[in-house]
């Protein structure tokens, strides 16, 4: 359809010309005030590693493809899924943000067992490649400032069934399910 086709509505009355919006030019400074969340922090951790798990799908699939190097990025995005379910299941059972950080930091070993003992019905034992995960996320940061290319990494089949039956308890166990 042309725009001579269209029907009277979509015609400037005064000269038959097809009505044009148009557009805004310059700028707009907007300062907004503080941002508030109605999210508990044992949402937003539950929230985020949520939300990282399509990746970790992904590279999981990926790191069957030799020479790719992304079982490396699989392992980076895994400990922060990790660190983030059991911290929304311990900050769930009452522990503060601070509480998190000072006693537990980024030691996912420490966070597994403590969430356990809690009455997370994770496995009672840290699976190997959790235990493997741990040394990496945790200082001194290997995965992150890695000094070598001959990192151990997890493997990452277990580790992807790993997070996925993590993920699964976890939600459970925070949201009330049975």
């Amino acid at each position: 359809m042309n725009i001579w086709e269209r029907t009277e509505s979509g015609m400037d009355e005064r000269d038959k010309e097809p009505r044009m919006e148009q557009g805004i030019t310059g700028s707009l400074d907007v300062t907004l005030g503080p941002l508030k969340s109605t999210l508990t922090l044992g949402e937003c951790f539950f929230g985020t590693a949520e939300s990282l798990m399509p990746s970790a799908r992904l590279l999981a699939m990926s790191t069957k493809i030799p020479g790719t190097g992304l079982d490396h990025g699989l392992a980076l995005i895994s400990g922060h899924i990790v660190e983030g379910l059991l911290k929304a299941f311990l900050s769930k059972k009452g522990l503060t943000e601070k509480r998190l950080q000072n006693e537990f930091g980024h030691n996912l070993s420490t966070l597994w067992r403590r969430s356990v003992a809690l009455g997370c019905p994770a496995s009672a034992t840290i699976p190997p490649w959790a235990e493997r995960l741990s040394a990496l996320h945790d200082k001194p940061f290997h995965l992150r400032y890695s000094k070598s290319n001959a990192l151990v990494l997890p493997n990452p089949q277990a580790m992807i069934f790993g997070l996925e039956e993590l993920l699964d308890v976890v939600r459970s166990a925070i949201r009330g399910d049975p």
